[in-house]
């Protein structure tokens, strides 16, 4: 704990004498540092501490009061800025961690969509159920595909479905799975399906990625692994016109 500011059992008065390097205002560091240098020939070790939130505009705000003050030099860390530091927030307690990895419990009933995708392997028909606006739980059934490709396919769904009762945003999942690449590569709906996951990903992304954002736009074309070029889909397959190159 780098305060006591959040100890009820501590009284005020306390608090108010005992401040930590979290406590002052980056601003307050600095007068601090302008007034004891007055009195040190060369120079004064002082670290200047900024919230984790601190934008590069404060820093900058922070150097320009030191060069007003005349300081003989000025450091400044922002919190969190280094994956380890030496002053660092206690960690969450397991009970902590268990409560974030908390599944929401599934409604009685939910409503939800079924689309059609047409895939390498078939038509995907992908289910998913909303709660309060937001995917809660997805399916897919893939036909004449063989039990191998319907059993991934499940395994898939069952984490997706996991990641949204555990509070993962939607987009994030779509991040994960878009642009997959698959064996069997094909059209539907104008927009290349790469694989499976891929089909479940654009599902997702036309129904819940925000206008504009990365995972609402389409993947890039497909490129001849030989020469680089960019490939037509044609008979079911890819192939470059420069040099010949098929995915059949």
């Amino acid at each position: 704990m780098r305060s006591l500011a959040d100890i009820d059992k501590i009284p005020d008065k306390v608090k108010r004498l005992f401040l930590t390097a979290a406590d002052i205002l980056p601003e307050e560091h600095i007068k601090m540092q302008a007034v004891f240098q007055k009195h040190c020939d060369s120079s004064v070790s002082k670290t200047i501490n900024f919230a984790e939130l601190a934008t590069k505009e404060d820093v900058r705000q922070a150097f320009l009061l030191a060069y007003e003050l005349d300081c003989k030099g000025v450091t400044i860390y922002r919190d969190f800025s280094r994956p380890q530091q030496v002053l660092s927030i206690k960690p969450p307690s397991i009970a902590e961690l268990e409560k974030k990895r908390t599944v929401s419990e599934r409604p009685q009933v939910l409503p939800g969509f079924t689309e059609k995708v047409r895939t390498g392997f078939g038509n995907l028909y992908v289910t998913v159920n909303v709660l309060d606006g937001k995917p809660f739980e997805v399916f897919a059934q893939i036909g004449r595909s063989g039990y191998t490709t319907m059993a991934d396919t499940e395994a898939i769904c069952r984490l997706i479905s996991l990641s949204l009762r555990s509070g993962v945003d939607v987009e994030k999942i779509i991040r994960q799975l878009r642009g997959i690449g698959g064996s069997s590569q094909t059209f539907s709906g104008g927009t290349r399906i790469y694989s499976i996951p891929d089909a479940i990903a654009q599902v997702l992304s036309r129904r819940f990625s925000k206008p504009g954002s990365k995972e609402s736009d389409a993947t890039s074309g497909e490129v001849c692994p030989d020469c680089g070029q960019g490939m037509m889909f044609s008979s079911g397959c890819f192939a470059c016109g420069a040099c010949g190159y098929s995915t059949c």
